[in-house]
This record gives C-alpha cells, sequence and structure tokens, in this order.
C-alpha cells in the first residue's frame, strides 16, 4: 500500500512539474510573439497549455512585436557598421560602400522572399487549425450524443 501511495505522489509530482513547465512555456511564447501574457496563461489553465502553445504557434507574432524586431536589427546592424568602418580611409569607405549597397539589394530580394514563405507557412498553419477545429468539435458533438443515447 505504501509503494501505491508514493508511487502516487511520483506521478503527481512529475505531473505538476510538466505542466508548470508548458505554463511557463506558454508565457514565455506569448511574450516572444507579443501578446498578453497573462491571458495566454489564463487560456492555458482554462484549456490546456499544449492547446494554447499550438494556437500561440498558429497566430505568429503581431505586427508590432515584429516592427520592434526590425527596428532592434537595424539598430544592431548599424552599430556592427560603425565599428568596422571606425580608421578606415576614404577609398577604402567608397569600396565598402559599394558592397554594402549590393548587399542592400540581395537582403531586400531575399526578405521579400522570406516575406512570402512565412505568409505562406501562415496560411497553411491557420487551414490547419480551421481544418481541426471543424474535425474536432463535431467529433465531441457525435460522441456526447451517442453517450447520452447508450444511456
Amino acid at each position: 500500500m505504501e509503494a501505491l501511495l508514493i508511487a502516487w505522489f511520483l506521478f503527481c509530482l512529475v505531473a505538476i512539474s510538466v505542466y508548470v513547465i508548458l505554463f511557463v512555456a506558454v508565457i514565455k511564447s506569448a511574450k516572444q510573439k507579443g501578446r498578453s501574457s497573462g491571458l495566454w496563461f489564463f487560456l492555458s489553465i482554462c484549456f490546456t497549455p499544449v492547446f494554447c502553445l499550438f494556437i500561440l504557434k498558429c497566430i505568429g507574432t503581431t505586427d508590432e512585436k515584429r516592427r520592434e524586431l526590425i527596428i532592434e536589427e537595424e539598430r544592431l546592424r548599424l552599430k556592427i557598421q560603425e565599428e568596422k568602418l571606425r580608421g578606415k580611409t576614404n577609398a577604402e569607405l567608397q569600396s565598402i560602400l559599394g558592397i554594402l549597397k549590393e548587399e542592400n539589394e540581395i537582403i531586400e530580394e531575399e526578405s521579400e522572399e522570406e516575406r512570402k514563405k512565412k505568409e505562406k507557412k501562415e496560411v497553411i498553419m491557420r487551414n490547419l487549425f480551421l481544418l481541426f477545429v471543424g474535425l474536432v468539435i463535431p467529433l465531441c458533438f457525435i460522441a456526447v450524443a451517442l453517450c447520452n443515447k447508450s444511456n
């Protein structure tokens, strides 16, 4: 009897630990995507943390958070370029400027392609979510109806 009690205690301890880790993952994911961490924590309590992580993955980052990340990346890029340019002669600076213009054109082309890929991925994820919801909810209603019918 004591062994069963200890096993049950360990199982509950592991289950609670896993849930706490999943709650933390929901909060971190919400913060990274510019979403309200408190709201998503509450939703993960009401539903499940795994479901909330899936939804967060589907809806992606907010436009405001995306802008903040782009601005931060640009500041970092400018800081690195400034450090590289210190102590260079005028001819070297002209050469570097030409290279940077070429790199900027390539980056703009790549970022446009990445944006299109990301949009396609978001559309696919939303469609999968809608398909999931469209299949699971009716199946739940059918299961409930069958259970009620059998009783």
